[in-house]
């Protein structure tokens, strides 16, 4: 089975177990959570100045970084 296959089957057996939760609380909050969720990759040399920045300014913590970072970007601080 390839990448691609494997991948597609995974995403069909979330989507068959998203279906199937869907009357319960926790399944609806995630699905108004879904719109705002993303994964990236980054390159290595971003990705150590990430590293970089969350441990001088957030405690490590990436997704804080992160969150100050793209606050900043669109609100123009």
């Amino acid at each position: 089975m390839s990448t691609r296959d494997e991948k597609t089957s995974i995403q069909r057996r979330m989507q068959q177990g998203y279906a199937a939760n869907l009357q319960t609380s926790q399944a609806k909050q995630d699905d108004k959570r879904r719109s705002q969720h993303f994964q990236v990759r980054l390159d290595l040399e971003l990705a150590k100045k990430l590293q970089h920045y969350a441990d001088a300014h957030h405690d490590g913590v990436k997704n804080a970084a992160l969150k100050m970072i793209l606050s900043r970007f669109f609100n123009g601080k």
